[in-house]
């Protein structure tokens, strides 16, 4: 075997075939790698190698074509049949041989994150997984050539028939999402190139692994029974070979589909490994101890056929149902069942949404809910988010809980109306909301978990401030944001907030602490947006330390009190540095030269507090923050989601549920390399232009030297 190896590896070179393969598949994998991360500045290389798989639709055919087809042409088959190698020797030879050439070009491509290293951060595993993808492709359209190789004398032909082998089965993928069913199932079993795909995001999905290893075998096998039948005559009498080469190529088919049947039948959480940065496609361990304390039998209803499921929901879907057996998934055809969903909505369900039915209630998600899509520079939309799991555990959550909490917003005061990111992620912790007028409300009503009162930007009427109090007073609940509390113009604010022994200082906080104040960079910085310390004694922040420890507090007044005692007592959760000063004239926070006197108090300033009252057997909460943008989308996009957190936290530990579930979205953006346009320049001529053409050259003059000889 080793013999054939060399001698056919060494051909590749000596003839022109192998230096055009390996320099035509590194341009076009790098020509798209100086698109998309030389001067796209993505980290991956995800987009840039699956352009690989319509160029080896030729480049393959190319390579393998004179495999046996040029032996039985050039009369040399009978050499290497009647030489001391066994056939499959002979089969496996020659694989290994357009197998080496192919990895020569992969190993290369393996240079590529360790080049984007140098300018940034890169998710290797994620860039190492995609490589490892195109290399088993590879190997699979290679045994499938070789094949194609074995029908016939002719090299045109085999490379003819190649091509439409590995174009079928390109198109598979459309064909199994058209015509569904049975017939769906089985050209399913044909799409290669999805198995591929699956490589791409960022998961080693087992089940592809096997699939593609296997069907680079069965091809071999099937190469090897082809030669074997032309290779022996058979007596008459004896067993037909045929029949033999028959049978053999059945069983060692049907294992192939007992083997593929079998790998796709092993849980998600054991087939998949997510490699992603941030573990997109895995399920927290805020879910999985969750889902496992179900007792409940919970369907989730998929709208769509089988065979056109999202693949990646589907994944993600099998991971609830291996935590526990009372989740089942069920995929019901919307256009077979057409009144289905409109047993659980009569809102319009597009294909792909779901439906989590629990014992006594049900909810909808919407396909479009499960991505985050925004609009980039250009106009159009882009995918940048996964909220898969965030919106499931949220329905699950929703469907097995008996009694769920309220919070009522306050109206009626100028309030800022709560940012949409934040109200759904109320929504997400299955937290029930509604405004509240007590204009025409003789007090807070009795299903109150929590009053929010975000950002007042006129006082409350004394009326008001009575009933507030009296809701206090039974033990009610409070989240409060100021909004440049001026106590002169808001008295009664002012003293529903005296109520928790809390007072607002006149002014705007101004940070000196380069630590504690966000950076406009070359450094520089804004003092008036703050990163407080993060207290981790708190309930409250609990998911903001777990994650990146920063909360951002833009224009935020102190807030201080007289210290704990008998009925009073407080938790400072969001402090300044002792740097920090109190401005008195809010006017002057955008003007640099007047941000900060002499006569500015210095201290440790609190912009987050809990505080608690004792009323008799009562005790009544606050959580109080003196920043108007706190718990807004813009803020919150600063630190990562971690302002998102916070408000997750503060209304958990507000609301009596047995458990507060919230799963932020995983954000699909891999960090960003960061490229000089010229270095960008030279390095795509150099990966682009001489590489190609230096392979081009050095093959051209070997195959002129050897003509000449």
């Amino acid at each position: 075997m080793s013999a054939i190896f060399c001698r056919d590896f060494a051909s590749y070179f000596h003839t022109f075939v192998g230096w055009l393969f390996i320099a035509v598949l590194w341009f076009f994998i790098s020509l798209y790698a100086a698109m998309n991360n030389f001067v796209g500045l993505d980290s991956t290389l995800a987009n840039s190698v699956s352009i690989a798989v319509l160029v080896l639709l030729v480049l393959i055919p190319v390579l393998t074509m004179r495999t046996f087809a040029g032996e039985r042409r050039n009369k040399t088959d009978q050499l290497i049949l009647t030489a001391p190698v066994s056939v499959p020797g002979v089969v496996l030879g020659k694989f290994l041989a357009a197998a080496a050439v192919f990895t020569i070009p992969i190993v290369g491509i393996c240079a590529y994150p360790l080049i984007f290293s140098l300018f940034g951060k890169v998710p290797m595993a994620v860039n190492y997984l995609a490589i490892l993808g195109l290399w088993l492709y590879g190997l699979t359209g290679i045994a499938i050539s070789i094949f194609a190789s074995s029908l016939t004398e002719n090299p045109i032909i085999s490379a003819v028939l190649s091509f439409a082998i590995l174009f079928i089965s390109f198109t598979m993928k459309a064909i199994t999402s058209f015509v569904g069913g049975v017939a769906g199932k089985i050209a399913q079993a044909f799409d290669v190139p999805t198995r591929f795909d699956l490589f791409l995001n960022g998961t080693l999905d087992l089940s592809a692994v096997i699939y593609l290893l296997s069907v680079t075998m069965l091809f071999l096998f099937f190469t090897v029974q082809c030669i074997q039948k032309r290779r022996y005559s058979v007596r008459k009498g004896n067993i037909s070979l045929g029949a033999f080469s028959l049978l053999g190529i059945v069983i060692a088919a049907c294992a192939v589909v007992g083997v593929n049947f079998a790998s796709a039948k092993i849980p998600d959480n054991v087939r998949v490994v997510d490699f992603t940065e941030n573990r997109i496609y895995s399920l927290t361990d805020t879910t999985k101890d969750f889902v496992k304390d179900i007792d409940q039998d919970v369907n989730i209803y998929v709208l769509a056929k089988d065979e056109s499921q999202d693949e990646t929901i589907a994944k993600t879907l099998g991971q609830y149902q291996a935590l526990n057996s009372h989740i089942s998934v069920k995929y019901v055809d919307p256009s077979v069942d057409t009144t289905f969903a409109s047993k659980y909505t009569d809102e319009k369900l597009g294909a792909n949404s779901l439906i989590v039915e629990g014992p006594d209630r049900s909810k909808t998600i919407q396909y479009g809910s499960l991505y985050e899509v925004t609009v980039n520079a250009a106009g159009g939309y882009e995918m940048t988010g996964y909220d898969a799991e965030g919106q499931i555990t949220s329905a699950l959550s929703f469907v097995t809980t008996s009694e769920l909490p309220k919070i009522y917003l306050l109206q009626g005061h100028n309030e800022s109306v709560l940012d949409p990111v934040f109200a759904e992620n109320l929504a997400k912790m299955n937290v029930a909301s509604d405004t509240l007028s007590l204009l025409n409300q003789d007090a807070v009503p009795e299903d109150a978990e929590a009053v929010l009162i975000n950002a007042p930007a006129a006082d409350i009427s004394a009326d008001d401030e009575a009933k507030l109090e009296a809701y206090a007073a039974k033990g009610g609940k409070f989240i409060i944001t100021l909004n440049f509390l001026d106590a002169a113009k808001m008295p009664n604010f002012t003293k529903l907030l005296a109520f928790y022994g809390v007072k607002s200082e006149q002014g705007i906080i101004v940070e000196t602490d380069r630590n504690h104040y966000l950076s406009a960079g070359q450094g520089g910085g804004i003092p008036t947006y703050l990163l407080p310390d993060v207290s981790k004694e708190s309930m409250i922040t609990q998911q903001v330390i777990a994650s990146n420890g920063y909360v951002f507090v833009p224009f935020a007044q102190a807030l201080t009190h007289g210290g704990a005692d008998d009925t009073f007592s407080y938790t400072d959760f969001l402090t300044t540095s002792a740097q920090a000063f109190v401005h008195a004239n809010i006017a002057d926070m955008n003007d640099a030269s007047k941000i900060i006197s002499k006569d500015d108090p210095q201290g440790t300033w609190t912009v987050g507090l809990r505080a608690e009252k004792t009323i008799g057997e009562n005790h009544s909460t606050a959580v109080i923050y003196s920043s108007p943008e706190i718990f807004t989308s813009s803020a919150d996009q600063i630190v990562a989601g971690s302002n998102q957190k916070l408000f997750a936290g503060t209304v958990g530990s507000m609301v009596k549920m047995a458990k507060t579930l919230t799963v932020e979205s995983k954000s699909f953006r891999n960090p960003l390399l960061t490229v000089t346009a010229s270095t960008a320049i030279m390095l795509s001529a150099v990966c682009v232009l001489l590489v190609p053409l230096a392979l081009l050259i050095a093959g051209f003059v070997i195959w002129m030297r050897r003509r000449r000889r």
